[in-house]
């Protein structure tokens, strides 16, 4: 399978009422730092396949609509215009003339015969902008909350912001974008909408570079090669994806719909880690202001995840996988719990703890043998002792802890109930596959908790 018959648009025809498959289209690598496209409109589903305008084109971090707007932590949004859509922050374009892939982005403006193509890097991409008209320039706004810094000479800087701080200080995307050709004014729109033109020209390039680190790492992830070096590179990346798994089958439409599924599979969690100049991963830690080595990734809810992404990950994904680990274990070292839902930082959304599950698993495959005493540790911490706030780990365990099972009061009662036997029964598992017997049999046995939430004195219905 080859990355270029992936249309990002699959499964994006959605409402608050009614959803067909609740995705974004969007552009990037695998595992990305920051993803690409377009938005359509300005509520949490912003983007619609058979919408005939658009608002730009949007850098983001949200790994769901349900998240609202603060899911998305840290966001950019940058419209184009040629000529006659100066000053116009909605402008029509031509879906069928433009591309959506992973690969690239390529959106056709036909009332002012303006072409934007987006090529994503790992931690940047790269825009050419072609018009008949020179009058080209660009329009920046934040979806979230942010700011340009510097648009002079052929460089635009600016950040942006996180609405949900969890340390000192929100986490704070910085970005820096060269221009082929010169800024030549700006001038302020409707509020929070900054008109950026340029000098005369037909052919702009834009080099885009972020950090979550500093403005030197985001100078650093500037692309230099051509715009054929780094399509055919993100295509490389892609298709060595895709390739893990051979399908077929006589209903093309079935291969493609297992394929366009296989893509999403890979877009999260997002890279929230940075190369150092040795070539060492370093991030950023929210909790305490400060950057730390090793990695860390974000964007992940493991109630969903737990029994179908990551089991996938640990049978073709041993490349990545081992990272990704390697972050969660992170999460828990500088967040206090091992985490349950990562946007950026971990909220705590959803019942159950089924990063356990999760953990079990990597663990019984041998996928990070040096990480599973932590696994043990952190899986341990959230079955003893409960979050102050009632968020993180397991946020009703002290109830667990004295009755076995989680009072009809609390919400999602049962749900949290069977999650936490199940998650017990995971760390018997690793303390069994750690030979630590006894920590085993006692999980195993606190496990058989399930059966508190069925009451067997009541009979079974007649099946006639």
């Amino acid at each position: 399978m080859d990355i270029s018959s992936i249309d990002t648009r699959h499964g994006t025809s959605n409402t608050y009422e009614l959803s067909r498959g609740n995705s974004f289209p969007f552009t990037g690598y695998p595992f990305g730092m920051n993803y690409f496209a377009i938005e359509t409109t300005d509520d949490n589903w912003w983007f619609h396949p058979e919408a005939a305008h658009y608002r730009g084109f949007r850098l983001t971090h949200q790994p769901t609509m349900w998240a609202g707007t603060k899911g998305d932590f840290a966001s950019v949004r940058m419209l184009p215009f040629a000529g006659r859509t100066k000053g116009l922050t909605d402008v029509p374009y031509a879906p069928h003339l433009s591309t959506f892939n992973p690969t690239k982005l390529s959106i056709m403006q036909k009332n002012d015969h303006l072409n934007t193509t987006l090529i994503p890097t790992e931690y940047g991409a790269l825009c050419h902008l072609r018009a008949a008209d020179s009058h080209m320039g660009l329009i920046i706004s934040f979806p979230t909350e942010g700011e340009i810094t510097k648009a002079e000479g052929n460089v635009i800087e600016g950040y942006s912001l996180q609405l949900n701080a969890e340390g000192t200080v929100p986490l704070k995307l910085r970005f820096i974008i060269r221009t082929s050709v010169p800024v030549a004014s700006v001038r302020e729109l409707d509020p929070g909408f900054l008109e950026i033109s340029f000098e005369d020209s037909t052919d702009i390039t834009l080099r885009l570079g972020t950090s979550f680190i500093s403005d030197e790492y985001a100078r650093m992830h500037i692309p230099s090669q051509t715009e054929t070096e780094l399509l055919e590179e993100v295509t490389a990346v892609w298709n060595a994806k895709l390739n893990k798994i051979e399908v077929q089958d006589n209903d093309s439409e079935r291969v493609a719909t297992f394929y366009h599924n296989m893509w999403r599979a890979f877009l999260y969690p997002m890279k929230l880690y940075e190369m150092d100049e040795s070539g060492m991963p370093v991030h950023y830690d929210m909790h305490a202001d400060i950057v730390r080595s090793g990695y860390l990734y974000t964007n992940n809810g493991f109630w969903d995840t737990a029994r179908t992404v990551y089991p996938l990950y640990s049978l073709i994904e041993g490349d990545e996988y081992p990272k990704i680990l390697e972050g969660f274990v992170n999460s828990y070292k500088e967040g206090g719990y091992m985490p349950k839902w990562l946007s950026p930082a971990d909220g705590g959304g959803m019942p159950g703890n089924l990063i356990d599950a999760v953990l079990a698993d990597a663990t019984i495959k041998s996928v990070t043998p040096a990480l599973e005493e932590t696994f043990l540790e952190g899986m341990l911490h959230s079955a003893t002792i409960q979050d102050p706030g009632n968020r993180l780990g397991r946020k009703f365990q002290n109830d667990y802890a004295e009755y076995g099972y989680i009072p009809a009061d609390v919400p999602e009662s049962v749900n949290n109930s069977l999650d936490y036997a199940y998650s017990d029964w995971a760390i018997s598992v690793v303390a069994e596959h750690l030979g630590k017997k006894e920590l085993a049999a006692e999980y195993r046995e606190k496990a058989l908790s399930y059966r508190n939430s069925f009451d067997l004195k009541l009979e079974s219905p007649k099946v006639h």
